[in-house]
């Protein structure tokens, strides 16, 4: 198992995206996965709504985004 890709970021003092990105490789991982024992837990990560929390400084209209960022995660399937 190894995850791959790029992150794209936006400038300091910017919400747009800049066009650029920072790539990231993982260590890989070797793992045997019992597949019927899986099929019966139950989702082991959290929803993300109960594992994101948002500081209490984060206000105005970055707080606002950040918030509706979230709701919108919950709603996306």
């Amino acid at each position: 198992m190894v995850a791959e890709g790029a992150i794209p970021y936006a400038l300091a003092d910017s919400t747009e995206l800049s066009g650029l990105a920072v790539p990231f490789k993982s260590n890989t991982l070797n793992v045997e996965v019992d597949g019927a024992a899986a099929a019966l837990v139950q989702r082991a990560v959290k929803p993300i709504d109960k594992r994101a929390a948002v500081q209490s400084d984060c206000t105005g209209s970055r707080g606002t985004a950040t918030r509706t960022s979230l709701t919108n995660c919950r709603t996306c399937k």
